[in-house]
């Protein structure tokens, strides 16, 4: 698989300048997509009680058929409304293609208050009950998943350590934490300490609204000075079964299972990622059915260009999975 070239601009060169800028770079809404999209919301209770809301985003033509879902789970902290989330989804929808995005991993966006355990890096059911029900409602659909960041690492944990389990006919990672342990401490250095604080004030939000709403049965002290890992020994690993953050990062790291992946799968990544080291990526074992993409100075998923595509947009990271998906598809209609 090739992807289209990424040119890095003298004005956002440096991981923390591509991660930011990334992050907050402005992006034109495609009108005739957006003017006459169809939207519908997808319920999905889980074995455990808790709900997860999704949202089904349909090309414009009702008589149009669903020849491919692509499936969105976005990142920590983030949405559907999680800008990466939309401009990938207008991308896809222009080419005919639906779209489903999982809009609330336990509890966030249009899912708050609909669930008591928190997400994590490990939820690959989650993302599993989606997939499950987005083939019971297009069954003649070739269906792809694209996970970013933390969803990137639970998509991976599905395909190489969840078989049993509904999995999509192809997949793509973007810049997942494949080895949980190392990003928590690179997350504790230098500048992206930033990134730590940020995560770190979303989840005491989440904590608080938790227990406001009656989710959790007991306030969950949270120290001003408290980094990640910290949240993750005290909040997530306790409330999903584990005995602590190390034991939650060694059952939910995708690394040690990424050569058990069956089905076809791109991993992308930058090579300067501030918290996703490029060591595990070059590092792991990797199946005959996955292709690893490192792509040079991007950092998280930020990927600007000195370059506008053809759509006027500096966002390569769209431009990049569109081929990535073309290609997928394209391989798998050749093989079969």
């Amino acid at each position: 698989m090739s992807l289209p070239p990424f040119i890095l601009p003298a004005w956002a060169k440096g991981a923390h300048a591509q991660t930011v800028l990334g992050r907050y770079w402005p992006w034109k809404k495609d009108e005739p997509v957006w003017s006459k999209l169809r939207y519908e919301k997808l319920r999905v209770v889980l074995n455990d009680g808790d709900v997860l809301m999704a949202e089904i985003w349909k090309p414009d033509d009702p008589t149009t058929a669903i020849d491919q879902v692509v499936y969105l789970f976005h990142g920590l902290g983030g949405s559907s409304q999680s800008a990466y989330i939309p401009r990938s989804a207008q991308r896809f929808l222009s080419q005919g293609r639906c779209a489903v995005i999982l809009g609330n991993h336990r509890g966030c966006g249009i899912g708050e208050g609909l669930a008591k355990s928190p997400y994590h890096s490990g939820r690959a059911e989650d993302l599993s009950a989606i997939i499950t029900e987005g083939r019971r409602i297009f069954p003649s659909a070739h269906h792809l998943a694209i996970g970013f960041s933390l969803s990137g690492n639970a998509l991976l944990l599905l395909l190489g350590a969840r078989q049993n389990l509904t999995l999509p006919d192809a997949a793509i990672s973007v810049n997942a934490p494949i080895d949980l342990a190392r990003a928590s401490v690179l997350l504790q250095k230098g500048f992206s300490r930033v990134y730590d604080f940020r995560f770190v004030l979303d989840a005491k939000r989440e904590i608080s609204k938790r227990f406001q709403q009656g989710l959790l049965d007991q306030p969950i002290p949270i120290s001003w000075t408290a980094v990640l890992a910290d949240v993750d020994d005290l909040y997530v690993a306790p409330r999903s079964g584990f005995q602590d953050r190390h034991d939650y990062y060694a059952r939910c790291s995708a690394m040690p299972h990424l050569g058990k992946i069956q089905i076809p799968t791109a991993l992308l990544t930058s090579d300067d990622d501030p918290f996703v080291d490029v060591a595990s990526y070059r590092s792991a074992r990797l199946s005959s059915s996955s292709q690893l993409h490192i792509v040079r100075g991007g950092g998280h998923m930020g990927y600007l260009s000195a370059r506008e595509d053809a759509k006027g947009s500096r966002h390569w990271l769209d431009q990049g999975l569109v081929a990535l998906v073309a290609q997928l598809k394209a391989g798998q209609r050749n093989s079969g």
